[in-house]
């Protein structure tokens, strides 16, 4: 039987670990790995104190690939400080750790004692719908057609994890770096099919619910390409190489699975294909000089975020943006909550649910532009707003409802939770039954308990876009 990843960790322990002392050769921690078939050991003070951890990759990379010699000692290539966790952690919050911090082994304690280590295989065994099985596929992949099967597996993932009675507050996390995982890949392989190398250093931008963390099973593509600034003289052969590269990248990412964005928001278009100073020249202008449509088109710029190549070209943006948006810039914020307030909850007279009253998507509600969308731009503009470096919209949340008047912030953390359950189990379902996912959901399909919580996050929605025009009046009346 498969293993349930809802439980904790004591049932996974599988390995009692090689515990070295400090001092101790890389030639006695090797043969010690091979007498015990073990591919892993923890290093202790001479207190016995646990101080580090190190792998036999760490042997082979750390140690001889860097010419160290056998009569070197292990802390010169041990992980410190070690990371302990407890048996009683959820497999789920485990799984997510090993993913997100690239971890190949979990090293559990228990009142001071190691239990032993948990470590990737363990999850594994038969699987194949696991995240973590998934995730070793991407990482073997070596052509885009691989990654195209494994991404159209992630709707039976999702699936199997709901099965197994996981919330979807706990998968979530998981579906955001699984597509993470195989944007990256994609961008590795595609660069390397390139006839040339980079150019310049660069960093592969995602933008929107991507840049979030946040996408649906009906995500488009919405990303740029940030170059370093080339030579005196090289601009247009350097920008030639990029367009090129860009172009490419996002034929392969339609073809694994993310639609073309419609409105080109793609590093396929030149405009978003640029050198760190014209991007820097792009939000200069965005918040000093803004008109409402400007503000409009840029608003999915401020959720960026770097997920391959040199990510301190990323970072550097970042600390563009914080200067700039300290100094201010009034009529730029009120132009963001006069565009967070141009739509309108799907709410009628007295507090009744609209649904579309014509059309293909008749007595439904589209959940993206009537609601999530909604919440998404409320948030961003009270993030910008109070220097809020988180990306995600339920971060951004929780750090907004610790700030004083901002309590509604915590109601619409809730709120788009809801809303998020709802459009996900309703995409999965449209998946099922052979249907290609959208953000329409059909009101009248919904048992009445989901119907109550509906009408509850739209009305809070309602709450939160009067409070932003409170706050916002006097720029934008």
């Amino acid at each position: 039987m498969p293993i349930s990843i809802s439980q904790d960790l004591r049932d996974l322990i599988s390995t009692s670990p090689i515990i070295l002392p400090l001092g101790t050769s890389l030639q006695e921690a090797a043969t010690n790995m091979a007498e015990k078939g073990l591919s892993v050991f923890l290093v202790s003070d001479d207190s016995g104190n646990l101080v580090g951890i190190v792998t036999d990759q760490d042997l082979r990379v750390k140690g001889y690939a860097k010419g160290l010699s056998a009569s070197h000692k292990v802390q010169e290539i041990m992980s410190s400080p070690l990371e302990c966790f407890p048996p009683t952690m959820n497999r789920m919050d485990a799984l997510n750790h090993m993913l997100v911090k690239k971890r190949h082994h979990l090293v559990i304690m228990e009142d001071g004692k190691c239990l032993g280590l948990v470590g990737k295989d363990d999850f594994i065994q038969e699987r194949t719908h696991s995240p973590l099985f998934l995730a070793r596929r991407v990482a073997r992949s070596t052509q885009i057609s691989q990654l195209t099967k494994i991404f159209s597996k992630l709707p039976q993932t999702m699936q199997a994890l709901l099965d197994e009675g996981i919330s979807l507050r706990e998968i979530a996390p998981l579906f955001s770096h699984q597509n993470d995982l195989i944007l990256r890949k994609a961008v590795e392989l595609t660069e390397k099919n390139m006839p040339t190398p980079p150019p310049q250093p660069y960093v592969f931008l995602v933008l929107g619910s991507e840049g979030r963390g946040e996408q649906s099973f009906k995500t488009d593509q919405d990303n740029a390409i940030l170059y370093q600034d080339p030579p005196a003289g090289e601009e247009e052969s350097t920008a030639a190489w990029f367009l090129e590269y860009g172009c490419l990248l996002a034929d392969r990412l339609n073809d694994i699975g993310f639609p073309y964005c419609l409105g080109e928001i793609m590093a396929s278009n030149p405009k978003w294909n640029q050198p760190l100073s014209k991007w820097k020249d792009y939000f200069s202008n965005w918040i000093t000089h803004p008109t409402p449509q400007e503000v409009l088109q840029a608003n999915i710029f401020f959720d960026f975020k770097g997920v391959y190549g040199d990510i301190i070209l990323a970072e550097r943006l970042e600390e563009h943006l914080t200067n700039i948006l300290g100094q201010g810039n009034p009529i730029f914020f009120a132009n963001l909550a006069k565009n967070a307030l141009s739509g309108k909850p799907a709410l009628g007279f007295f507090g009744k649910l609209q649904t579309q009253s014509s059309g293909p998507h008749k007595d439904a509600i589209d959940l993206k532009k009537k609601a999530l969308a909604l919440i998404v731009d409320i948030t961003r503009c009270h993030a910008l707003k109070h220097g809020i470096h988180e990306r995600g919209t339920m971060q951004r949340l929780v750090a907004l409802g610790q700030i004083k008047g901002l309590k509604i912030c915590t109601e619409l953390l809730e709120a788009y939770f809801q809303l998020q359950i709802l459009r996900i189990k309703n995409q999965l379902h449209q998946i099922q039954n052979g249907r290609e996912p959208d953000n329409h959901l059909e009101v009248g399909l919904l048992p009445q308990v989901d119907q109550a919580k509906l009408k509850a996050s739209l009305q809070i929605i309602e709450q939160a876009q009067k409070h932003l025009l409170e706050v916002y009046a006097g720029g934008i009346l």
